[in-house]
């Protein structure tokens, strides 16, 4: 059946500052995740390049960017790795990072992926399998998007499939790989942030 729009039960009014909040854009996907009525100890957040991640997952605090974390490894941006590798390569390079990151004895509160890291069912498995994480999609419609890369899908390490040369084609190849590997969608257009935090534990 079609999924609800729902506040989870973690986002109590009690949680907000001014009390009992507007309808919020929030539809839950898997509610059979733990984490999505107790509350998660690690957020994933996926979607677009552009879509505001690193930005809202610096907002919530205690974050770690995937891309940053990929550039560390490798001393090299992940543009210029983007540039000089096949996607197929490439994809062993996110891989490898996401593992290493949840791995760790601790993790941080919010991971930031790269925008094609929901789009590998590998790296969909690994923030499944990580104790007490949510898959959180952040969603904008295309044309919001595109105005905030200003032209940057290059520098910005954005992966094109076979096919597609525009940011409206592969939102429109990526949204359904987003909507699989997502427990929880949120619309990324207006405070993102203030919706992600009280999915937190």
């Amino acid at each position: 059946s079609a999924p609800a729009t729902v506040v989870v039960s973690t986002a109590s009014a009690g949680k907000f500052a001014d009390g009992e909040p507007p309808e919020p854009p929030v539809v839950l996907y898997r509610p059979q995740n733990p984490a999505a009525t107790r509350g998660a100890d690690t957020l994933f957040l996926v979607g677009m390049p552009g879509v505001g991640k690193t930005t809202v997952a610096r907002e919530l605090g205690d974050f770690l960017d995937l891309d940053d974390e990929i550039a560390r490894i490798w001393d090299e941006s992940v543009g210029s790795l983007v540039g000089r590798m096949s996607a197929e390569e490439f994809g062993h390079v996110e891989r490898d990072a996401l593992r290493r990151v949840c791995a760790r004895e601790t993790l941080p509160r919010v991971v930031s992926t790269g925008g094609s890291v929901a789009c590998d069912p590998a790296c969909v498995d690994i923030m499944r399998s990580t104790p007490g994480a949510l898959v959180a999609w952040l969603d904008a419609p295309a044309s919001a998007i595109e105005e905030r890369m200003g032209g940057s899908a290059e520098a910005r390490g954005v992966v094109f499939p076979e096919g597609v040369s525009t940011v409206e084609g592969l939102d429109a190849h990526r949204r359904p790989l987003y909507r699989e590997a997502a427990d929880v969608k949120i619309d990324a257009s207006f405070e993102a942030a203030r919706w992600l935090a009280p999915l937190l534990a």
